[in-house]
């Protein structure tokens, strides 16, 4: 069973083109590359996630999408503004985030310079997600990012990470 965790929002249906059933959505930036990768996607009816397999789809000034069975606008009018999932895993910019809310009040440890700190906080900037880590009464922020981390112990609450020299000097 699929739980809502495991679906990103990724866009919104605005309205719909033409008298055939097509949509025309609105897709966040961040998730334009793995959306037209997509041959489904997900809208949540009645709190459950329901597959669409995607027909048609166009970009030209805006993406336009046919999804199976729905068939005119009046089919499609219910969904209208309805937000767009994926799955969680077929999300390139989730693989790196997925954690990311877990992670705070966990203890980075840097393998490069050995030094441990409080991650306090962590937020999600439009091109990446940054934590707030306090060493020593400084604090400095830290980029969460795939390529960093080396191992993240949700037991002991730790996560392990290569960072860039220098970024935690004092």
């Amino acid at each position: 069973m699929l739980y809502q965790e495991e679906f990103v929002a990724v866009g919104t249906i605005r309205k719909g083109h033409g008298f055939r059933g097509h949509a025309r959505i609105e897709v966040d930036d961040q998730y334009e590359a793995d959306f037209e990768k997509q041959k489904f996607l997900f809208l949540m009816i009645d709190g459950y996630p329901v597959p669409f397999r995607i027909t048609e789809s166009t970009q030209q000034r805006h993406h336009l999408i046919k999804l199976e069975h729905i068939d005119s606008p009046e089919e499609l009018i219910k969904y209208h503004q309805a937000s767009i999932y994926l799955l969680a895993r077929d999300v390139s910019s989730v693989a790196q985030t997925t954690h990311a809310p877990a992670l705070e009040g966990m203890t980075l440890i840097d393998s490069t310079s050995g030094l441990t700190g409080l991650i306090t906080q962590v937020e999600e900037y439009p091109q990446q997600v940054m934590a707030t880590i306090v060493i020593n009464d400084s604090t400095h922020l830290v980029p969460i990012h795939e390529d960093l981390i080396n191992d993240i112990d949700m037991d002991n609450m730790t996560i392990s990470m290569a960072l860039p020299e220098g970024l935690l000097d004092l």
